[in-house]
């Protein structure tokens, strides 16, 4: 399953890439391919991250919340249209994605690895 990280960047110190990027780990860890915002340059105007970030959510079958996401603008937008695409919703510590399913046992129509 393809899962778009969202959580909150400005104001916190290196943009919270420790965060991101210990969820990619985490998520690619469980056979899934995240897809990490946090990976962006920091150099791109401000109005610049969100198109591109949701660009990136839309190629997304779920979408994952770090811990504090609710205090950013950024990843409150992400939420909305991720419910509004009717994707699978995760949160860091709560709810968790469960492990990817790949070969021969994955059902035929099931969005994961294969």
């Amino acid at each position: 399953m393809t899962i778009y990280i969202a959580g909150p960047m400005s104001g916190i110190e290196d943009f919270n890439r420790p965060a991101f990027e210990a969820a990619e780990i985490h998520l690619r860890e469980l056979g899934h391919v995240p897809l990490n915002p946090g990976i962006l340059p920091t150099d791109l105007p401000e109005g610049a991250y969100l198109p591109i970030s949701l660009a990136m959510l839309q190629q997304a079958d779920a979408i994952y919340l770090l811990k504090g996401w609710i205090i950013s603008d950024g990843a409150q937008i992400e939420a909305r249209l991720a419910r509004r695409q009717g994707l699978a919703e995760y949160h860091e510590g709560t709810k968790e994605p469960p492990a990817a399913c790949t070969g021969d046992a994955c059902p035929i129509n099931w969005g994961g690895a294969r």
